[in-house]
């Protein structure tokens, strides 16, 4: 009788539709990731080009090393701001 149970119908459905769902459910994350990475590097990229822009207003030397400080500190201070340039 359990072999019954095993081949009848409902089950297969059943069967077939928790597949469907876990393909649809992992097309879903995989479209929602690259939506997020799209965005995400749209606006690193246009912070970019707008440091990049400010950099090329730089008149001399000196004046794009304060630039380059000043972004250095707005970004947390990595190199310039620490002391670690030794």
């Amino acid at each position: 009788m359990s072999h019954t149970l095993l081949s009848s119908p409902a089950f297969n459905t059943v069967n077939s539709l928790r597949s469907v769902l876990a393909k649809a459910s992992a097309t879903v994350d995989a479209a929602i990731v690259h939506v997020h990475n799209f965005f995400a590097q749209g606006v690193e990229e246009r912070q970019r080009e707008e440091e990049d822009a400010d950099l090329a207003e730089a008149t001399d030397r000196y004046d794009l090393e304060f630039r380059m400080r000043k972004q250095d500190r707005l970004r947390g201070g990595s190199y310039w701001s620490n002391g670690n340039n030794r």
